[in-house]
């Protein structure tokens, strides 16, 4: 009956133990911090860019200009307006603005298959926004968004409300870029 005692106190002793190993090892022991240590305070998933406004910007209803191999070259005279790496360009039909901007964020899809990126309209631009996507919507177009270092985003009429453009299905990498284009068009309102 000892015997028997001593084997069921040993087992007990034992399950405890592996117990408290299982749960060291899934809280990871952080009792373990060598003396001087300090934490890392670098983030395993930074924080998705977003710009607060005011930032002014103008609008351009534009068609897409066809350039061939010719590098896009940006004049104010004929209303070209190149892509940032010049590879294509844009005509513009008119401009529309200066229109004021409050928000521009990005955030991934709801199935994190892909990002999205919304420009936010102030109330007082609405009108002007509205003029844009139809006038661009009414011949084939698009709405070219400009600040003073040049082109800072291009539209689809389908994608843009008098409140806000909303750009869908984009790559991490082109939804963090847009993001930081706006952030450099260097035309904030005062």
């Amino acid at each position: 009956m000892q015997g028997r005692c001593r084997n069921q106190w040993r087992r007990l002793v034992g399950a405890g133990l592996a117990v408290l190993v299982g749960a060291c090892a899934l809280a990871g022991c952080q009792g373990s911090e060598e003396p001087g240590s300090t934490p890392s305070s670098i983030q395993a998933f930074p924080d998705p860019p977003h710009v607060d406004g005011p930032l002014e910007v103008m609008l351009h209803p534009a068609l897409l200009r066809m350039s061939g191999d010719r590098p896009c070259r940006s004049s104010t005279d004929t209303g070209v307006l190149c892509s940032s790496d010049g590879s294509g360009g844009y005509q513009s039909l008119g401009k529309i603005g200066p229109v004021v901007i409050t928000e521009v964020s990005t955030a991934p899809s709801d199935d994190h298959t892909s990002w999205g990126t919304t420009i936010r309209f102030a109330p007082a631009s609405r009108d002007a926004v509205r003029r844009a996507q139809e006038q661009a919507a009414g011949f084939g177009g698009v709405v070219v968004v400009t600040g003073s270092s040049g082109v800072v985003a291009v539209i689809g009429p389908p994608d843009l409300t008098a409140r806000r453009a909303a750009v869908l299905g984009l790559e991490k990498s082109e939804a963090w870029s847009l993001v930081d284009a706006f952030e450099k068009a260097e035309t904030r309102s005062k």
